[in-house]
């Protein structure tokens, strides 16, 4: 009829569980890199994301359960590293056009021989 022997008994003095702010600050940073990765400039924030990450995955089992947040800071990774591999498929894809827009023998400045040479 009362509580649970059986149960574990917090110290007073424990404090609460509370969601980490930094889970939800590397979901945002890579939400504002994943937005501005197709212009490459969300490589920035997308780095920023993962380093944060690194950093509140450390704080958050160091806490021993005080910190919760694990589900925004999984998709906050990965978030950021679509973000990067947009940003990266971008920079090939750029690569690669204008490999087939100057490498042409049109609109290079090459060597041009004369109509008597082989």
């Amino acid at each position: 009829m009362g509580a649970d022997p059986t149960a574990a008994r917090r110290h007073p003095q424990d404090p609460d569980p509370t969601r980490s702010t930094k889970a939800i600050a590397v979901v945002w940073l890579a939400a504002v890199g994943l937005l501005f990765s197709p212009v490459v400039a969300g490589a920035l924030p997308a780095g920023f994301a993962l380093l944060l990450a690194r950093s509140t995955e450390a704080e958050m089992r160091a806490s021993g359960g005080f910190l919760t947040g694990v589900a925004p800071l999984r998709v906050g990774t990965r978030l950021a590293r679509l973000a990067l591999l947009v940003a990266v498929a971008v920079i090939v894809v750029g690569i690669v056009f204008a490999i087939f827009q100057f490498g042409g023998s049109d609109g290079g400045a090459g060597v041009r021989y004369g109509p008597d040479v082989n």
